[in-house]
């Protein structure tokens, strides 16, 4: 396909073969500054003036923030404040999301209340995440906290993770295209000699189920890159979307 050398003409081709769907720009951060960010005031002023900006200029509908994680309640208090500038700064025109996980989840009531929805991470670089048991508990956690179930986006890997802990992870894709994985049912492959844990067929077919049966908003993936392609029957969203249309 036809190569793109910034983010701006990626926008623009996604655009150009996606219609009839809204698009968001989804703004991730693991390291840097950004605590010192949300931490300031002006800075959060700013910040979200810059964002708006920058959807207007790429005639965006909304943004999405992954920003991991907040770990104290200094920093849950500030993140809340940022959340709660960028929607007064965008006002209701955009759509404005939010990523959390649970390791974190615990942004104000006020912060909740601020954004369209909240996806979450039930997954990670631990293989404790995967089991449908830790999945069904992590979604009740973030449930009892005060997430809204119309807010809430349950999230499932498209990855899998080494069993001994050491968080290595590679794509679903990877043990495909190695002829490892046998069936549906299948959750743990052997991969250039580590034992990694993943979610197969079925489990992303009981995940997708259980937060139907909770009535939450949606799911989510992360992500499409490391999945097989849509056609291909073993693909792991080809069975997600099967299961929401049922």
């Amino acid at each position: 396909g036809k190569g793109v050398t910034s983010w701006e003409e990626l926008i623009k081709s996604v655009r150009a073969d996606v219609k009839g769907t809204k698009t968001k720009l989804r703004l991730g951060a693991a390291s840097g500054e950004w605590k010192a960010m949300v931490a300031d005031e002006a800075a959060r002023v700013a910040f979200a003036k810059n964002i708006k900006k920058i959807l207007e200029k790429n005639k965006l509908d909304g943004i999405d923030l992954d920003f991991e994680w907040a770990e104290t309640e200094k920093e849950y208090e500030d993140y809340s404040l940022a959340i709660l500038k960028m929607r007064e700064v965008l006002g209701d025109k955009y759509v404005f999301s939010v990523s959390l996980h649970p390791v974190c989840y615990k942004i104000s009531k006020e912060a909740i209340a601020a954004v369209d929805f909240i996806s979450y991470q039930c997954y990670g670089p631990s293989p404790v995440r995967f089991p449908m048991e830790k999945y069904c508990s992590d979604i009740q956690m973030a449930l009892a906290y005060g997430i809204p179930k119309e807010k809430l986006v349950a999230g499932v890997p498209f990855y899998g993770v080494t069993k001994d802990g050491s968080k290595k992870t590679e794509a679903y894709f990877s043990f495909v295209q190695d002829g490892l994985i046998t069936g549906p049912a299948q959750n743990e492959v052997t991969y250039k000699g580590d034992v990694y844990v993943f979610d197969g067929q079925n489990n992303i077919r009981a995940k997708t189920r259980y937060a139907m049966d909770q009535q939450l908003k949606g799911m989510m993936s992360w992500d499409l890159a490391t999945d097989m392609p849509l056609n291909d029957s073993r693909s792991l969203f080809k069975t997600m979307v099967e299961e929401l249309g049922r």
